[in-house]
């Protein structure tokens, strides 16, 4: 890659299917679980480690949607996949947002869940962004922040998750050691700052899309407001369908996993695609 590395998960056989995490999670977050299995089914899955996230490298000054979505489409170009179905989480979303509109005829169309789309953020989440720049100093980040990231992060996902509980197996396998490492901190911070100009840059253009898209929200989500967000923008993409998914919350792939997996099999219908799955 274009000054480090891309990390990767690559399962399953079919249409290329592209999964996007939001922010301060890794892949394993939309892969681990129903969702991911149904998928890995009938798709060949590519699970990415978003730039600072994970496995993947640190690239400091390409956290913005844009450019994550550019270093995406070189990872996907060195694979050979062409034409992918986007598929992306939160602030995943936006890159997924980013990555169909510099490059439409590379894409066959998109899956967003409870997508960041505009600039407008909760203060709680602009404040754990702050927080999180601040780690940055050396001395700190070996030995103050560690034990406050790992507070931070798991109010954090009691915020995304609700009004649902935690799922048991979501705390057993999640990576909080992984998760709360200065270099992640750094990319946490680092996206979410830049995200809120980025936002307002790009969503002028929303109205030029013309890939097939779907925004799924979940409408008790109080990370990202539903129609603020998801709703706001299906009314500013010609021909994007809406799905409101009843009294779920932000991580709504964990607990919906039907409306999501219709989604990518009708994207890829409405894409044209041979060997779409039919069922």
């Amino acid at each position: 890659m274009s000054g480090g590395r891309l990390h990767v998960v690559d399962e399953g056989d079919g249409p290329p299917l592209v999964l996007l995490h939001g922010a301060a999670f890794m892949h394993g977050d939309i892969l681990d679980g129903e969702l991911g299995d149904r998928l890995m089914e009938r798709y060949r899955v590519l699970a990415f480690d978003r730039p600072g996230h994970g496995f993947s490298d640190e690239f400091p000054y390409h956290m913005a949607p844009v450019n994550q979505a550019r270093l995406i489409r070189e990872a996907l170009r060195r694979l050979g996949i062409q034409r992918p179905i986007l598929l992306g989480h939160s602030l995943g979303g936006a890159v997924a947002l980013a990555y169909a509109l510099d490059f439409p005829d590379e894409v066959a169309g998109v899956v967003l869940l409870a997508p960041q789309a505009y600039p407008e953020a909760e203060a709680q989440t602009v404040g754990l962004g702050l927080l999180a720049t601040l780690q940055a100093e050396p001395l700190t980040s070996r030995t103050v922040w560690p034990p406050v990231a790992r507070f931070l992060l798991r109010t954090m996902v009691r915020q995304a998750f609700a009004p649902q509980p935690i799922p048991r197996e979501f705390m057993r396998r999640a990576p909080f050691g992984l998760l709360t490492r200065p270099m992640q901190l750094r990319a946490n911070g680092l996206e979410l700052m830049v995200d809120i100009p980025a936002m307002g840059l790009q969503a002028r253009r929303y109205g030029d899309l013309r890939v097939p898209l779907t925004v799924i929200v979940g409408t008790a989500d109080q990370v990202l407001d539903p129609e603020k967000q998801g709703g706001r923008l299906a009314g500013a993409v010609p021909g994007a369908t809406l799905v409101r998914v009843p009294g779920v919350g932000h991580m709504l792939h964990h607990f919906t996993p039907d409306p999501i997996a219709g989604a990518v099999r009708d994207i890829c219908a409405r894409a044209g695609i041979d060997d779409c799955p039919c069922d």
